[in-house]
């Protein structure tokens, strides 16, 4: 039998998981809704990329390892990974349980389009802060559209040339 894996941004775990080196996490497959029937929480083993740091927020990627395969329904699908030839460009959907305000969290999955921006600007731009955007960053952004408190390192979908689409 196939195993299953799913991939995670280590920042939203990064607060239990790095510390402690934890041995699992929590999620709920399928879910676009806070307690919808489809959800399912348990707890996986998940592996931290060798090189993640914390404190430069590089290599913030994980998987999860599943005891099974998954079922596919109308939500949960698979999602081809990044195209190591491809640079993203254009318009792209970032999704995430990010919060609205300091005391709601949100019982909706969400997501925005947005562009996907030059590297080179987006350095420029974050190194006002001292956070130093590598290779392994891509960069998004549009007017009046923002992600979430919470949503950093969630996932970036962009399309190919065929309008495939697939993990940025």
């Amino acid at each position: 039998m196939k195993k299953a894996a799913i991939v995670l941004a280590l920042i939203a775990v990064a607060s239990a998981a790095i510390p402690s080196r934890a041995s699992g996490v929590t999620f709920s497959k399928g879910a676009r809704l806070i307690g919808g029937e489809e959800a399912e929480d348990r707890e996986f083993p998940f592996v931290i990329h060798e090189n993640f740091s914390i404190s430069e927020l590089d290599y913030n990627i994980g998987i999860v390892i599943l005891a099974e395969p998954l079922v596919f329904n109308q939500n949960i699908q698979p999602i081809r990974l990044a195209i190591p030839t491809i640079e993203p460009s254009g318009e792209a959907q970032v999704v995430g349980w990010g919060t609205l305000d300091e005391e709601t969290m949100p019982n909706k999955l969400h997501k925005v389009n947005m562009n996907v921006i030059d590297r080179d600007v987006c350095k420029r731009d974050y190194s006002i802060i001292g956070l130093d955007i590598t290779e392994n960053f891509i960069c998004a952004s549009a007017p009046r559209r923002f992600t979430c408190d919470g949503d950093s390192g969630g996932p970036l979908i962009a399309k190919d040339e065929a309008r495939r689409p697939y993990l940025a």
